[in-house]
C-alpha cells in the first residue's frame, strides 16, 4: 500500500467488503449472505461482497491450513515465487488477482473493508496502515458519528493483511463475540457501520466529481465544506505473552501458560478512557491465587511512555493463544483529521 494508498483526488469507484477471512468469525459470514440478498448500492461506486475463505467458513474454523490474514505480504504474493502448499496461500493469490494485485499501481479495488469479530472487548475498532490517508478520514467520520469507535494503526512497512491488496483499506474488528457465534445486536451494528461508510464514500465521490467538473480538486480547495475531527488512534508499543512453564502444551514444543489474564483486565473497555495499565497493576493470575504484576521495563516500555498512558487491547483474544499473545500494549494518540461536513 504505502504511497499507492493515496486517494486525495481520486474517486473511490470500486469497493469490496470482505467477510469470513477467519471462517469462525460468523458475523462476517452472515453479513455476506445478507449483502448478497440485499446488496449495498450507491450511485457513484460499485460495492461487492466477497467471502474470503469459503472452505474455513464451511468448516466453521478460523482457517484450514494457516491464517489467511497473514498471507498477503508482498513476498507471499510474488508471482516469481511458488505459493506455499496451503489452501490459504492459494486463496490469497486468488484474492490478490481478483481485488489487487497488491504490486500494481492500479489495483482493481480502491477500498476494502475486511470484517472481523474478536473475543476481546474492542467495541468497534478500525485498523489500517499509518500511511493510508483515506482510511484515517473514514475512521474519523465513523468516530464523529459514534465517539466510541476507536482506531489502531498497523506497524509501518509491508503488512500481510487482506486490505493491503487494494489502494486503501481497513480491518473492522467488532467485539466481544465468542467464535462460531453471532451476536445479533453487534452484527446489526456492523451492518449500520457499513452503510455509514458507504454513505460517506458516496458523498465524497459526488463532492469530488463536482469539483473536478469545475476544474478543481480537494487539494487546496477553500470551498470544500469540511470539519476537523479529533480521532483517537492506538499506536502499538509491545506485545505481551503469557508466562509459560516448562512442559510442552498438549505434548508440543511450546510450553503451556502458567498464568492467565488477571480478572481486573478481562473485559476492560479497550482503548477507552480509564482503561490504562500502570507499573504494579495486576497482569496475570496463577491458579494458586498468586498475582503477577505489570513491570513496563520487561516489555521495553519507557517511563515517558508509561506516563503518557498504556492501553492494553486484544486482551485474552482466543485466536492469539497460538500466536503467543496475551494482549497488545499501545499508546493512544489523538490526530486531527479533516472530513466532509
Amino acid at each position: 500500500m504505502g504511497s499507492r494508498g493515496a486517494l486525495a483526488n481520486r474517486l473511490i469507484s470500486k469497493v469490496a467488503i470482505t467477510c469470513g477471512t477467519h471462517g469462525n468469525e460468523r458475523a462476517g459470514v452472515v453479513l455476506c449472505q445478507e449483502l448478497q440478498r440485499q446488496p449495498l448500492r450507491r450511485s457513484s461506486c460499485d460495492i461487492r461482497c466477497v467471502l474470503s475463505n469459503p472452505a474455513a467458513a464451511k468448516a466453521d474454523r478460523r482457517y484450514v491450513d494457516t491464517d489467511l490474514n497473514r498471507c498477503f505480504g508482498l513476498a507471499d504474493l510474488d508471482p516469481a515465487r511458488p505459493a506455499q502448499p496451503t489452501l490459504e496461500a492459494r486463496r490469497a493469490r486468488e484474492l490478490d488477482a481478483e481485488l489487487g494485485p497488491k504490486r500494481s499501481a492500479e489495483p482493481a479495488t480502491d477500498f476494502i473493508l475486511d470484517l472481523h469479530n474478536t473475543t476481546a472487548n474492542t467495541g468497534t475498532l478500525l485498523c489500517f496502515h499509518p500511511d493510508d490517508e483515506f482510511a484515517h478520514e473514514l475512521a474519523a467520520q465513523l468516530h464523529r458519528l459514534d465517539p466510541s469507535v476507536r482506531a489502531a494503526r498497523w506497524p509501518t512497512g509491508d503488512q500481510p493483511f487482506l486490505p493491503t491488496v487494494a489502494r486503501s483499506g481497513m480491518t473492522v474488528e467488532i467485539g466481544p463475540v465468542p467464535h462460531s457465534t453471532v451476536n445479533a445486536e453487534l452484527t446489526r451494528h456492523t451492518l449500520q457501520l457499513l452503510h455509514s461508510a458507504c454513505d460517506y464514500i458516496e458523498r465524497r465521490n459526488v463532492d469530488l466529481a463536482a469539483r473536478q467538473a469545475a476544474g478543481g480538486s480537494f487539494e487546496g480547495s477553500a470551498e470544500r465544506q469540511s470539519e476537523t475531527v479529533a480521532l483517537p488512534v492506538a499506536r502499538r508499543l509491545a506485545t505481551i505473552d503469557y508466562p509459560r512453564g516448562s512442559d510442552g502444551e498438549y505434548g508440543g514444543a511450546t510450553p503451556s501458560p502458567s498464568a492467565f489474564v488477571h480478572p481486573s483486565l478481562q473485559g476492560v473497555a479497550e482503548l477507552q478512557d480509564g482503561s490504562t495499565i500502570s507499573a504494579g497493576d495486576p497482569l496475570f493470575l496463577k491458579l494458586d491465587g498468586s498475582t503477577l504484576q505489570f513491570e513496563p521495563a520487561e516489555y521495553g516500555i519507557t517511563a515517558e511512555q508509561e506516563a503518557a498512558g498504556l492501553y492494553p487491547f486484544f486482551v485474552n483474544e482466543a485466536a492469539y493463544y497460538e500466536k503467543s499473545i496475551a494482549m497488545v500494549l499501545a499508546a493512544r494518540d489523538t490526530v486531527q483529521v479533516q472530513v466532509l461536513a
